[in-house]
C-alpha cells in the first residue's frame, strides 16, 4: 500500500510558522525536471501502516513544514513489520540474508512505480530497515536518508552482514535522530546504526522520546535545516557529526561520527592547509561554473549534474564561496574539513591592477539579485 499526503488549507496554516522558519534557512531556488517536487519515501515503525504514520504528529509537522518535498508512505508486508521476528524468538538470531525479501520487493516496486526518490526516511523498525534496503538498492537510488529512533538488526545476522558489507552506502548524506527519553530503543543502539554512515548528522533531543519530533521539540529546526540543505545539493550540512547539542554547545569527540569540534582558523584540526587558502576563486559570477562550460543561474546548485555529478561536474563555486576538493561549496574553508580546499572564497585579481576585487566590501553585503534571504546566516554548504 502506498499513501501520498495531500494537505488541506487548515493543515498548512497550522505549520505556517515553522515553514517560514525553514524558508529563512536556505535559498528558495530549487528547480526540478518538469517542476515536480523531489520525493521522500517514508517507512513506518513496526506494527504500523502507511496511513497511520502519515497521520502521526511528527510526520504531519514535517510534511507541512517542507512543502518543497512530496512524502510517499509505504506499508510493510508482514502484518505491519518490515522484518519478521526470528522463529525461535529474539534470543535465536536468523542467518538468512533474504529474511526480509517481501519488504525488499515492496520498496523495489515503490521505487519503480512511484520514483525517482530524492530521499528515504524511516522511524523505529522502518529506520532499521533503511540500511538493509540501501545495501540492496543500486547506488544513487536515494540522495539522502533520515532515520529516527533506529538501530541495527542484531537478531538477524544474515541481513546485518549485508549491511556491513555495503556500508557506508556510497557516502549517502544521512541524518540520525534520537531522543534522550527513548526507553524503547537506546541511544547507544541508534549510535550503532549511525556508525554505518559516513559523517552522519547526529541529532539528540534532550526531551525527545520514541517518536518523530514535532515543532515543539528543541531539535526540530535541525531536521528542517538538514532537509533544506539537501534541496540545495549539499550533504550533512557539509560538516557531518554532532556539530552542536540542543543547547548550541560542542558535543564530545566520542559522540561524533567523523566530525571534529570547531577550532579557530589556526588549528590543525580544521582540515585546511596554508597553501589551500591561497588558491583564489577564478569565478566572477554569482552562479556555479560547470566543467562542461555551463554557467549556472545564481542559486541553481544542481546545474552541473545529478547525484555525485552535482559536485564532480563543478569547475568553480560562485563568488563568495570556498570550493572544497570534491566540488562542494562552503562559506568557510574550515568546513571543508579533511577534504581540503580547491579554491578559496577570495576572488582572483582579474582586473590586472593587483588589487583584490572584493577589497573594501563587507562579506555580509547582499546586492540586488542576491540569492540569499536577508535572514540567512550563510552557514550551509551546497
Amino acid at each position: 500500500m502506498i499513501t501520498r499526503v495531500i494537505f488541506t488549507v487548515s493543515m498548512a496554516a497550522a505549520f505556517a510558522s515553522s515553514a517560514a522558519t525553514l524558508r529563512g534557512l536556505y535559498p528558495r531556488s530549487l528547480s526540478t525536471s518538469g517542476g515536480a517536487r523531489p520525493k521522500i519515501l517514508c517507512l513506518h515503525g513496526g506494527g504500523g501502516s502507511a496511513s497511520g504514520f502519515s497521520r502521526s504528529p511528527g510526520m504531519r509537522a514535517l510534511v507541512a513544514s517542507n512543502p518543497d518535498f512530496e512524502f510517499v508512505f509505504v506499508s510493510a508486508p508482514y502484518n505491519g513489520l518490515w522484518i519478521r521476528d526470528p522463529p525461535g524468538g529474539k534470543g535465536q538470531a536468523t542467518t538468512d540474508p533474504d529474511w526480509a525479501s517481501a519488504s525488499i520487493a515492496v520498496l523495489d516496486d515503490a521505487v519503480a512505480t512511484q520514483g525517482p526518490f530524492a530521499g528515504i526516511l524511516g522511524y523505529s523498525q522502518g529506520s532499521a530497515f533503511i540500511p538493509i534496503y540501501l545495501a540492496h538498492a543500486p547506488a544513487g537510488t536515494f540522495q539522502f536518508a533520515l532515520m529516527f529512533c533506529g538501530y541495527l538488526t542484531t537478531t538477524h545476522t544474515g541481513l546485518l552482514n549485508r549491511v556491513r558489507a555495503a556500508s557506508p552506502f556510497g557516502d549517502i548524506p544521512a541524518l540520525v535522530w534520537m531522543g534522550s527519553q527513548d526507553y524503547i530503543i537506546s541511544n547507544a543502539m541508534t549510535r550503532g546504526q549511525a556508525a554505518k554512515f559516513t559523517s552522519p548528522r547526529i541529532v539528540t533531543s534532550r526531551r525527545g522520546g520514541h517518536s518523530v519530533p514535532t515543532t515543539s521539540d528543541e531539535t526540530y529546526s535541525q531536521v528542517l535545516a538538514f532537509l533544506g540543505n539537501q534541496l540545495q545539493g549539499g550533504g550533512n550540512n557539509e560538516g557531518g557529526g554532532d556539530d552542536k547539542d540542543q543547547n548550541g554547545n560542542d558535543q564530545k569527540d566520542s559522540d561524533k561520527e567523523g566530525g571534529n569540534d570547531d577550532k579557530n582558523d589556526g588549528s590543525k584540526d580544521d582540515g585546511t592547509k596554508k597553501d589551500d587558502a591561497e588558491k583564489c576563486n577564478p569565478n566572477t559570477s554569482k552562479g556555479l561554473v560547470c566543467k562542461s562550460g555551463k554557467k549556472a543561474r545564481p542559486g541553481d546548485w544542481g546545474a552541473c549534474g545529478r547525484g555525485q555529478r552535482k559536485f564532480t561536474g563543478r569547475l568553480y563555486c560562485p563568488q563568495g564561496f570556498v570550493m572544497c576538493k570534491g566540488g562542494k561549496c562552503q562559506n568557510s574553508a574550515k568546513l571543508c574539513g579533511k577534504a581540503g580546499v580547491e579554491y578559496d572564497k577570495k576572488a582572483c585579481d582579474t582586473t590586472g591592477n593587483g588589487k583584490d576585487e572584493d577589497a573594501g566590501k563587507n562579506d555580509d553585503d547582499k546586492d540586488e539579485g542576491s540569492y540569499w534571504d536577508d535572514n540567512d546566516e550563510k552557514k550551509w554548504g551546497f
